[in-house]
């Protein structure tokens, strides 16, 4: 077998590429491009390349001393952090190079695993035991949950396998290993197997809850919807779970509470009945805001398990996954800038979002109209917009970006979250994670507006590092 070298002195396109096809056919995953690491899915285990054998080999080795690895990275940044006192930075891309390698290599650029489920019911991919179900107290409505055993897809040149049954199994993967080692890692950060099964509770409800779907009243005279009766089993699910009233989630899902601002009754509230269109909004408004703060609350108790010395800023090493993203700078010309701008208005709507976006960026060569293309030419320019990525042109069609981009729930869900029996739940409702109280704040605020705040924080901790090198994935 012949030598194909890991390393590229003399860098171009053409080169790069064949020198990864190359080095790939020889099961080589891994190249080096300076200090950035050139990685492609090899879409099967290649048997002892991340052992722990191969992880010493590389403790103590410089940079190019051995044959490019993922621990050859993570090594450079350690070894940098011990000698110079400063944190350091890691970076994985995916960039245009990843994708040209997926097509040069004639692999599907789609999710690797995918599970093709029953879709009478709702599963929790878990598989957990018994005795699992029993120490994470879950054991008192095992209707609810349906663990699986695998059935991972991987997409390549072979049609993909389809599973049926309720019982899915596949010989390389074990839902329920990876179940248990997620339950040991959160045990690991300090969350009593209480709390670990009212998260676990908590994503099944979330799941229940998006199966719920909405129909037309036609006996009320308002015009309103109802739950569709083929999906009450998951609207008494999601409610036992999230520990709600199965009437009361299902009157919050179907009907917004308000309070006017003129006239009337101080203190009046009115319940105004919603169109099957508007519940499903709602729903899934709930959904991302369940999740989210549960995301936010798990990341916060990870944070706080780390020690830290008191009154001393601590060097650490910072590991950032970006898939890429093209930024138009200018105050207030942004893409986020001109939604939330729009979002502000009285009568917000996405054709405006969009003409205001072509106009502001009429001479950038980043973004362009559908019409200009021979691709996207069926879509309205107000229908959308295209951004020519690094990775290539995308098309991003804009008609629900105004109530995506809206981060508040209807009064009566949150009021009905803040009233769960699952105190987790109602804890993230009623104090959210920092500890303050939600009651009376202001809901001004957009999830446009949230992503430039935490990326602002972001770029502003990356550069007080010290880059030890990009992973390019």
């Amino acid at each position: 077998m012949k030598y194909v070298s890991g390393s590229l002195i003399s860098l171009n396109e053409a080169s790069l590429l064949n020198n990864s096809k190359l080095r790939f056919e020889e099961k080589h995953i891994y190249t080096y491009v300076g200090n950035v690491l050139i990685s492609i899915n090899p879409y099967e285990s290649i048997n002892g390349l991340y052992s722990e054998d191969r992880r010493m080999e590389y403790k103590g080795k410089s940079l190019g001393k051995l044959p490019p690895h993922i621990y050859a990275i993570a090594e450079k940044a350690r070894l940098e952090l011990k000698r110079n006192k400063e944190s350091q930075s890691i970076v994985s891309i995916l960039s245009y190079y990843a994708l040209a390698m997926r097509l040069l290599f004639n692999r599907e650029y789609s999710i690797v695993r995918k599970r093709n489920m029953n879709k009478d019911k709702e599963y929790l991919i878990a598989g957990a035991d018994d005795q699992t179900l029993t120490r994470l107290k879950l054991d008192k409505q095992p209707h609810t949950f349906h663990y699986l055993n695998g059935c991972p897809q991987f997409f390549g040149n072979a049609p993909s396998n389809r599973c049926s049954g309720e019982t899915l199994s596949d010989a390389l993967l074990s839902d329920a290993q990876q179940f248990n080692g997620v339950v040991k890692a959160l045990e690991s950060v300090g969350l009593k197997l209480e709390k670990i099964g009212q998260v676990v509770s908590i994503l099944a409800g979330i799941l229940h809850l998006g199966n719920i779907k909405f129909i037309d009243d036609t006996a009320d005279m308002k015009g309103g919807c109802k739950v569709d009766p083929s999906t009450e089993c998951h609207l008494s699910h999601a409610s036992s779970l999230l520990g709600v009233e199965s009437n009361e989630l299902r009157t919050s899902l179907v009907c917004r509470i308000m309070q006017p601002t003129k006239g009337g009754v101080r203190g009046t509230l009115i319940r105004v009945a919603l169109k099957p269109g508007e519940a499903v909004v709602g729903r899934d408004g709930l959904a991302k805001a369940i999740y989210s703060r549960l995301f936010d609350w798990i990341v916060s108790k990870i944070n706080n398990s780390i020690p830290l010395e008191d009154n001393k800023e601590t060097k650490f090493i910072g590991v950032l996954d970006i898939a890429g993203f093209a930024l138009f700078e200018g105050k207030g010309t942004g893409i986020l800038d001109i939604l939330d701008e729009e979002v502000r208005m009285p009568r917000p709507s996405y054709a405006n979002f969009t003409s205001s976006l072509h106009k502001k960026h009429e001479k950038s060569f980043r973004l362009d109209k559908p019409r200009g293309s021979k691709e996207y030419r069926h879509l309205r320019d107000e229908d959308g917009f295209l951004v020519r990525h690094f990775a290539g042109t995308v098309c991003y069609e804009t008609k629900e970006f105004i109530e995506k981009n809206k981060d508040e729930l209807h009064m009566s869900l949150e009021a009905a979250m803040e009233g769960s029996s699952v105190n987790l739940l109602s804890g993230l409702f009623k104090t959210g994670v920092d500890g303050r109280s939600n009651i009376n704040k202001l809901r001004a605020s957009t999830i446009g507006s949230k992503f430039k705040a935490q990326l602002a924080v972001l770029l502003q901790r990356l550069e007080k590092t010290v880059g030890s090198g990009y992973i390019d994935v």
